[in-house]
């Protein structure tokens, strides 16, 4: 919070500072870049109200603010105003088409919306950016978006774009390796479940995949302890019926 006021009285200091007729464009930006900082940290907080606040000044200085209508579009999203988010997602792409961060949270937020079709377009805008810091993470949206399109094979070749960029990119192995192990690809579906040991991370689908891994392998041990997870954590989930069904199988 102390960080936070201090960031607050910067702004306030500059924007009191700087008068109308004495702008100059590094100061608008200056101004911009510090109003956006500071509604992004009032959004981590869950303050939307200030968090718009702060955009709404951003854009006050700078109606064409790219950095500034994609961080407002994010504030709208968390307020599930779906068309108010949208709108500034197409203000900020229309006011800078190379601006990759606002690209990839706008296919992210396209496929939560169930448009999966229109977030692959803008997914593979951004990650035909080399230079983008969220590469990763872009090509790993790309993959969720393509495999739940049925498009499998796309969708393993962005998972290992994810991987190669790095490693760590959670979903991206759980979706590899599941991929794998429906391509009866048995072992290297093991290798990805191991890798992912690593994590503590036991989502339905990671449940699913450890279920399945250890089941092929007869790790009996195991598969009882990753379904009975799946089906305390997860019992509806399509992820606990399916390997519940393996496991009727098996036996």
């Amino acid at each position: 919070m102390f960080r936070l006021t201090i960031s607050f009285l910067a702004l306030a200091a500059l924007m009191g500072c700087v008068s109308s007729g004495d702008r100059t464009p590094m100061d608008r930006e200056e101004v911009v870049s510090r109003a956006v900082e500071l509604g992004i940290a009032y959004l981590r907080q869950g303050d939307t109200l200030r968090a718009k606040e702060n955009m709404l000044k951003a854009l006050e200085f700078d109606p064409k603010s790219a950095e500034a209508h994609a961080s407002l579009a994010l504030v709208f999203q968390q307020e599930q105003e779906s068309a108010l988010a949208e709108d500034h997602f197409r203000k900020a792409i229309s006011f800078d088409s190379k601006y990759s961060a606002a690209r990839n949270n706008f296919g992210a937020f396209l496929f939560a919306e169930g448009r999966a079709v229109e977030a692959v377009q803008q997914l593979e805008a951004a990650v035909a950016d080399q230079f983008y810091g969220n590469r990763a993470q872009a090509f790993e949206n790309l993959g969720v978006a393509k495999l739940s399109l049925g498009d499998r094979a796309g969708a393993g070749q962005a998972f290992d774009r994810a991987l190669s960029l790095n490693p760590r990119q959670n979903r991206s192995l759980i979706e590899q390796g599941l991929l794998h192990f429906d391509a009866s690809e048995f072992e290297l579906a093991r290798q990805l479940d191991e890798r992912l040991n690593q994590f503590n991370n036991w989502s339905a689908r990671r449940l699913l995949l450890c279920g399945l891994v250890a089941s092929h392998f007869s790790q009996a041990a195991r598969a009882e302890d990753c379904q009975t997870a799946l089906e305390q954590r997860y019992p509806t989930s399509d992820e606990a019926a399916r390997l519940a069904s393996q496991a009727r199988k098996a036996r």
